[in-house]
């Protein structure tokens, strides 16, 4: 009988501690879940300050909580622009869009990268990077990805309908 107790015990022992070594594995793959869907989150909400602080309320004093020194953007028939002192000097696009609203759709996540798509609209009342005023309220959709590192922009890229923008401005005849 004392053997048997033994072993009951021996295997019970067994049990428990597989038990908790596996409770301790999943706790810890649980706890790496979690830190990467709050880093997901994270670099989400700095994407968004991209459009919220800089573009729409231009707090360019913000700019080095958002964007890495080395910062790189993509934006459509422009040379890209380099640097955050580079990003700073589109304030001057950004001021000649009045009234300027934005809309945040599907917001994706994935390792370092975060897709957003979206849509905007601006009052078109002073002429904007030295095309005139047409007056009117101008809108646009589009896609932004960007490469977040270490919680900050690194590398920005920048996708809309600039056939549809430049009708609007009068820049391209419509039909």
């Amino acid at each position: 009988m004392k053997r048997f107790t033994f072993l009951l015990a021996f295997v019970s022992l067994a049990f428990i501690m597989n038990t908790s070594c596996q409770d301790n594995k999943a706790l810890a793959q649980l706890e790496e879940q979690k830190a990467e869907l709050e880093k997901l989150e994270k670099n989400k909400a700095i994407a968004e300050r991209w459009h919220s602080d800089l573009g729409i309320d231009r707090k360019w004093e913000l700019a080095d909580e958002i964007l890495a020194p080395g910062v790189v953007l993509h934006l459509p028939g422009m040379d890209d622009i380099k640097g955050i002192d580079g990003v700073k000097s589109m304030d001057e696009m950004y001021a000649s869009m009045k009234n300027a609203k934005i809309n945040h759709y599907e917001i994706v996540a994935e390792g370092d990268y975060v897709f957003l798509r979206w849509d905007m609209s601006f009052d078109n009342t002073v002429d904007l990077m030295g095309i005139p005023a047409t007056g009117k309220r101008i809108s646009t959709e589009g896609m932004d990805l960007f490469l977040i590192k270490d919680g900050k922009i690194k590398e920005f890229w920048q996708f809309y309908d600039e056939l549809g923008f430049m009708k609007q401005l009068g820049v391209i005849p419509s039909e």
